[in-house]
């Protein structure tokens, strides 16, 4: 979630820590563990207090299972359904604040 909010690529974030993009992508879809030192090197990009990143009490970064599995389900489709698919969520998320 805060790669994402940052605007960055997992290509682009792999490459400022020196690993393969394959490898941000397990760590997101939880499928590896990060470690601290990894977790460290990563609020130092973002510039975020490694705490937040790791808040389990409702910190706007943190997010659910669910959230965790449509994130990598939505990064398996092809960029131009990823951009279909965020169309969509964003047509949704203005058409309910209209309500």
């Amino acid at each position: 979630m805060v790669r994402a909010r940052h605007g960055m690529s997992q290509k682009d974030l792999a490459e400022k820590l020196g690993i393969s993009f394959q490898q941000v992508q397990k760590y997101e879809c939880a499928a590896n563990r990060i470690s601290a030192a990894r977790l460290y090197e990563i609020s130092r990009i973002f510039e975020i207090p490694m705490c937040r990143m790791i808040n389990a009490t409702g910190d706007a970064y943190v997010h659910d299972k669910f959230m965790t599995d449509l994130i990598c389900a939505i990064y398996k489709l092809s960029t131009n359904n990823r951009k279909m698919i965020a169309k969509i969520v964003l047509a949704l998320t203005n058409s309910d604040s209209h309500k």
